[in-house]
């Protein structure tokens, strides 16, 4: 059994039967680039499937795509959707790279930064592919590296609220809760 989410408009009709008729893979559709209540209700269907499904003698195969920071979302206590939300539309704004974009957003997300691998109750039976459009991109900034050990910190991303004008009273200014998280 598995899911696949994907961005409005990219699941053909012949892929919406043959995945589930075929291989039991349900398609979830989610929002990109800022994650909407589609985004945060399939992540949970994944995480929910990695706690009850997975066992040690289960192989849980992730298939790992650019755009995965919006449509795989699971907004950290005590954030909320809305503070994820305004946090993309932010970092967008403020001309950010997506690279230095996951450094931050893999701090606000427990599916992110290495912890969807975590939730699993065997994290070792994980195996990823992971696809980048970028030659080079760190594992782990590809769609903030869900399944892979984070090489950033928090430190990292608060030195990039000051250069972006995120923090208190700049441009960009992120939501309270982000800002006090």
């Amino acid at each position: 059994c598995g899911i696949a989410i994907v961005k409005d408009g990219h699941a053909t009709e012949e892929e919406s039967k043959m995945l589930p008729g075929n291989f039991n893979i349900e398609i979830r559709v989610a929002s990109h680039p800022i994650p909407d209540l589609r985004s945060v209700s399939a992540t949970q269907k994944v995480l929910e499937l990695l706690k009850t499904k997975a066992s040690e003698r289960t192989l849980v195969l992730c298939c790992i795509s650019g755009g995965g920071s919006a449509l795989l979302t699971c907004p950290r206590p005590p954030l909320t959707l809305e503070d994820i939300a305004e946090t993309n539309s932010c970092l967008l704004r403020s001309g950010m790279s997506i690279d230095k974009m996951n450094v931050i957003r893999k701090r606000l997300d427990d599916a992110k930064g290495g912890r969807l691998a975590a939730h699993a109750a065997y994290p070792s039976a994980v195996v990823s592919l992971i696809l980048s459009d970028v030659v080079g991109d760190p594992l782990d900034l590809i769609a903030s590296g869900p399944t892979v050990p984070d090489s950033s910190n928090w430190r990292d991303a608060s030195d990039l609220f000051g250069e972006f004008g995120l923090g208190r009273g700049g441009r960009y200014e992120l939501p309270t809760k982000v800002l006090d998280l």
